[in-house]
Order: C-alpha cells, then structure tokens, then sequence
C-alpha cells in the first residue's frame, strides 16, 4: 500500500507542479550601500529595459562537463521586477538629489539571467543518498548580463556589466532549500550588477 501511495503522489506532483516559483530577494549588500559614495550635486534618472523573453526562466543542470541540461519544471522569477527595484534603491542612496531639470541619464538594458545547478559528488554518493532519502550537494550559480550606457550632456558612455552568484547548499529538488538556493545566488548576481554600475558611474566622473 505504501509504495501505491507514493506513486500516487508522484503523479500528482507531475500533473499540477509545473512551475516553482523562486523568491524575489531585493536587499543590497550593506557593504555595498555603506561604500556607494553620496552624490547630491546632480540629478540622475534611470531607465531599465527588460531584454528578457520572459519573466521566468528555466533552471538548468550541469552533466558530464560543462554541457547545461534544461530540466523539465519551469522556475518562475521575475528578475526585471526584482533588478529594477535594486537599482532604484541604489540611485536613491547614490544620488538623492530630484531638483535637476535635466537630469544624466542612465540606460540599462537587462539581456540575460541564467540560473544552472549541478551535483558535487561522484554518482556513487548520490545514489547512495537517493537511497537513504538524503539531500545531495550541489552547487547552485546565477548570472546576470546588462549593458549600461550613460547620457551626460554630450558625452555618451556604455559599458557590458556581468554578475555571478554561486553557492553549495545540500538540498533536495524542489525543496525550500533548493527554491531557497536559488534566491540567495540570484541576489548576489544582480548585487554584483549593482557593485560593477556603481563602479562604471564613479570611472566617468559621476
């Protein structure tokens, strides 16, 4: 009865569990925002283009090398909503000024945000923990790709921003853990966006 009731269960879970949503982490870095540098002599407005296809993407894994496997289960994350709310944030803290009548502009084109994970033990390991009922190790990444450019007066700047997040977290598929994993990656990826804009803004002067 009790294996009936599994595969019961099993079936379920694949009929209606088509998409896990991953939770939206907003928060910057305390470094980061104790370090950005106040600028209240100018006025700054940012605009933020979604480039994206969606707003989810599919998690991928790791197999055999570098080669990224698409897993079935869609992972729904709305990285434009959680990137947009990260750098209004930033330019708030950065530049508090709003009395500028024309204010610098800053453009930044969202192109990508992939999120892969993958096993850190050799396959005996993990099928011994699928047979013991244990969560694995894996190492989960993030990574995020913008292209910056800043209008000031005449001069126009652009630069391509890349961020990566990675971590090793034991957990099982589709856990709170592994959803969780997710998160924590994705948030330091678009923290490291953040880092690298605030970096290109300080390199022309701003």
């Amino acid at each position: 009865m009790r294996n009936i009731v599994l595969m019961t269960l099993s079936l379920g879970l694949g009929l209606f569990s088509c998409s896990t949503n991953i939770p939206m982490s907003t928060s910057l870095d305390d470094e980061l925002v104790y370090n950005l540098g106040v600028n209240d002599s100018i006025t700054v407005k940012l605009n933020l283009d979604n480039q994206l296809a969606s707003g989810s993407f599919f998690q991928y894994e790791k197999k055999g090398g570098n080669a990224l496997h698409p897993v079935e289960e869609e992972m729904v994350y709305n990285e434009y909503v959680v990137l947009e709310q990260m750098l209004d944030d930033y330019i708030r803290y950065r530049f508090p000024s709003d009395s500028d009548s024309n204010p610098v502009q800053i453009n930044v084109a969202l192109k990508s945000a992939t999120i892969s994970s993958e096993d850190t033990e050799n396959d005996q390991v993990t099928s011994m923990n699928s047979l013991l009922i244990q969560p694995g190790t894996r190492l989960y990444t993030a990574e995020v790709l913008v292209e910056v450019t800043i209008d000031d007066d005449d001069h126009t700047y652009k630069r391509t921003i890349y961020g990566r997040g990675n971590d090793r977290v034991q957990s099982f598929p589709r856990s709170k853990a592994d959803v969780n994993a997710f998160s924590d990656v994705l948030n330091t990826a678009n923290n490291r966006v953040v880092y690298f804009t605030n970096q290109f803004l300080r390199d022309v002067g701003l």
